[in-house]
């Protein structure tokens, strides 16, 4: 009898356990450092790329941006508000920084999520006034 239960609380461990690392609750070897190119959702202005960096507090965004004046598809777009959102695998989005446009001018908005990198699906850069999609990079 004691065997028996023994067995069913060990298989019952097992479960959770294998529960747990299959949606990253438990990791099972440190994350390491990403760099990531963004896409363009709708004609812009911005190019950019990113780097996610694992930390004991989630993970740092680390964007580096470059705005174009001349030949803007998108005129004033060189002088907006942009933010950064980082989106879940459950598709939930937070903004994690905003930050003003500088033309001809490469920018470093950073900050930090408390999503492991395994947590997350997209990073985005959205137009702050009208929290549009410009850029996405997906996480893979």
């Amino acid at each position: 009898m004691l065997a028996a239960v023994a067995g069913i609380a060990a298989a019952a461990l097992l479960a959770v356990g294998g529960l747990a690392i299959g949606t990253g609750l438990i990791p099972l070897r440190p994350e390491s450092p990403q760099r990531v190119a963004f896409s363009q959702v709708v004609p812009s202005a911005i190019t950019a790329v990113a780097d996610l960096i694992p930390d004991t507090n989630g993970t740092q965004v680390k964007v580096e941006c470059v705005y174009a004046e001349v030949n803007d598809p998108r005129p004033g777009s060189g002088h907006e508000i942009y933010s950064i959102f980082v989106v879940d695998r459950a598709g939930h989005a937070s903004e994690i920084k905003e930050w003003p446009a500088t033309p001809n001018k490469q920018m470093r908005p950073s900050g930090t999520t408390p999503l492991r990198l395994s947590q997350i699906a997209d990073l985005e850069i959205r137009q702050s006034d009208t929290n549009e999609v410009l850029l996405r990079a997906p996480l893979g």
